[in-house]
Formats: structure tokens, C-alpha cells, sequence
């Protein structure tokens, strides 16, 4: 009597779930899987591992433990390159007022950054999509806003350093 209304429900079921995962493998998201998020939305603080965040109450002293030799002076500032998280390969900036981290800048990419850079390498068309990446990955991240109660993050291109990079600053 209910045998009918039943298959019906499991065949709709499965033909919906069918219609979701092969939609989504386009698109290549993942329906299953929750993806872990480095930026905090709500407070500004990235996940660098379940032991260590960096955010505003970050000082010198709490890097350089955490990251060891791998922290570099860099021109005045505090820098480390190739840091892995999941599968990309970041390089940070450190900038500090008053021992506190008030900002940090940082690019990101698939493979490890060469120790030995050079401007051959170099190209506007090669910065201006790294800036789009690197818009597309924010608003994967944090959504289309900029500015938050803890400060403010955007991508943007530096006609100085010739670079594009992510730039996040606490208040």
C-alpha cells in the first residue's frame, strides 16, 4: 500500500542527490566536504594551525617562536616565505606598531616561491592576474566585504614594489 509512494520518494532522492554532485563536480565544489577558511571573518584572525593564529594581539616574540629561522629581516620588516598551508605556498609581511601586529601583507601560489627571484620573470599582465586571484580567493574567504569591526583586507596592486599582494590591517 505505502510500497509505491515509497520507491518514488527513494528514486526522486537519489535521482536529487545524483542532479547535486554532478552539478557541483562542474563547478568543482564540493557538496560533502567543509572547507576550512583561513581568514576569521569575525575577528581577523588566520588559522595558520590549530596551535597558532595571527591576529592583532600577535607580537614579534609569538611569531619568531612559531615560525623559528624561517622568520627573515626584510628590509625593516619581518618577513617568511614559503610558509605551506594545505596546497598553496605563502610568503608574509609583518608589520608591527608598538609590538602588537598592526598589519600584514602576504601573495600565495601553487608552487614554492623561488629563493633567487628575478625581474625576468616579471610581468604587469603576470601581477594583474595574481590581483585577481587574489580577489577571487577573498571573496571565497570572506564574502564581498572589505571592511570590518576588527579592521579592514583587500588585494591590491603596489606601483612601487611592482607587485600585487593581500594586504590586511587591524585597527
Amino acid at each position: 500500500m505505502f510500497t509505491l509512494p515509497i520507491i518514488c520518494w527513494i528514486l526522486f532522492l537519489s535521482y536529487f542527490i545524483y542532479w547535486l554532485i554532478k552539478k557541483n563536480s562542474y563547478q568543482k565544489i564540493s557538496l560533502f566536504k567543509i572547507e576550512n577558511k583561513f581568514i576569521d571573518k569575525r575577528t581577523g584572525a588566520l588559522t595558520i594551525d590549530k596551535d597558532f593564529t595571527l591576529s592583532a594581539s600577535t607580537t614579534l616574540n609569538g611569531i619568531a617562536s612559531y615560525f623559528g629561522t624561517s622568520l627573515e629581516n626584510y628590509y625593516g620588516h619581518n618577513r617568511v616565505r614559503n610558509f605551506k598551508w594545505h596546497d598553496k605556498y605563502f610568503i608574509f609581511y609583518f608589520y608591527f606598531e608598538n609590538s602588537k601586529l598592526k598589519s600584514l601583507s602576504f601573495i600565495f601560489n601553487d608552487k614554492p616561491y623561488s629563493d633567487d627571484p628575478s625581474w625576468d620573470d616579471w610581468s604587469y599582465e603576470k601581477e594583474m592576474k595574481d590581483l585577481n586571484r587574489y580577489k577571487l580567493w577573498l571573496n571565497t574567504e570572506l564574502g564581498s566585504s572589505r571592511n570590518f569591526v576588527w579592521g579592514s583586507i583587500d588585494a591590491s596592486y603596489d606601483n612601487k614594489s611592482s607587485g600585487s599582494r593581500i594586504i590586511l590591517r587591524y585597527n
